[in-house]
């Protein structure tokens, strides 16, 4: 009697999850970890939807070259959600205004980024974010970075750190430029490209930026320019620092932190922790996105990268 033949299994698409039992049991037990830490500080839950308008993403000025788009049966172009600040902010606007600030959410799900194979970055994953509305903004700035540490921690991760920018310090040195020039400017400063910057008209300031390193000194910092954005700046950076330091947690400052979502009006920051080369949580100040969408109002929060921190 002939074997039967087995059918292979076609394979996933790459750059998708998967996740098995015991995936699933820690990925459940890391959101349920969240969820109580947020619900303790005073904020509520919410959950979004995976499809929006494409044109969310672009009022927002979210600047995402990488969504997934189609059309639907009205002939409206939507996108499967490559982040959730925008949706959450998007139904903050639409939904919770007039509730008394700071109004403070949570939520938790998949998002989906169109990315080039081979560059080790995954199609979809999970992310679970915090965000505030409304407030005292350096308050806020300065318990949100907080939170996160402690968010980090309650998962049991070890050694963690905060890398500490502000959006606003590298443009507030760019001389003025077209939109084409000013983005080749910022991708040499993400690669630290400092041969690059010296081709530039101006471009000594932002090379000398560069040449501080990490955590220099505040002093050398307020050096490089005069003007009030840029003085407002590099007070904002260094008393978030002095306040976390004070909190006895460990800070990075990166005066060239340049976020790639170009939405951030103030502070940006990263987390990372023992074990992980890449960034395990980000975020920042993002002012300008819930107006879009309704009233203006200042917001901050970040979003915890589950997949990188439980597979690695």
């Amino acid at each position: 009697m002939k074997k039967k033949k087995e059918r292979a299994v076609p394979p996933y698409p790459w750059g998708t999850s998967v996740w098995l039992g015991e995936d699933c049991r820690r990925l459940r037990e890391s959101e349920q970890i969240l969820r109580r830490r947020f619900l303790a500080w005073g904020a509520e839950e919410i959950s979004l939807p995976c499809l929006e308008y494409a044109s969310v993403f672009e009022e927002a000025n979210a600047g995402w070259d990488d969504l997934f788009l189609f059309s639907d049966t009205d002939g409206k172009t939507l996108a499967l959600r490559p982040e959730l600040t925008i949706p959450a902010a998007r139904i903050f606007a639409a939904a919770m205004t007039d509730r008394d600030l700071p109004v403070r959410v949570f939520y938790a799900g998949e998002v989906f980024r169109q990315v080039l194979r081979n560059t080790g970055r995954t199609r979809e994953f999970r992310q679970v974010g915090y965000e505030v509305y409304g407030g005292d903004v350096s308050e806020e700035d300065r318990a949100t970075v907080r939170l996160a540490v402690e968010s980090l921690r309650d998962l049991g991760l070890k050694d963690v750190r905060i890398a500490l920018g502000d959006s606003t310090l590298v443009p507030a040195l760019l001389s003025a430029g077209d939109e084409t020039e000013r983005e080749t400017i910022l991708q040499s400063i993400r690669r630290r490209d400092r041969t690059a910057l010296g081709a530039f008209e101006g471009g000594e300031r932002l090379v000398r930026l560069l040449e501080f390193g990490f955590s220099p000194s505040r002093s050398a910092v307020e050096s490089l320019a005069s003007d009030a954005e840029f003085r407002d700046a590099v007070e904002r950076l260094f008393g978030v620092a002095e306040f976390l330091r004070g909190e006895g947690i460990e800070v990075i400052v990166d005066p060239a932190m340049v976020p790639v979502t170009p939405y951030y009006t103030g502070i940006v920051f990263e987390g990372v922790a023992r074990g992980h080369g890449r960034p395990v949580l980000v975020g920042g100040r993002y002012d300008n996105v819930v107006g879009r969408f309704g009233p203006d109002v200042p917001a901050i929060g970040f979003s915890v990268q589950l997949e990188s921190i439980l597979r690695g």
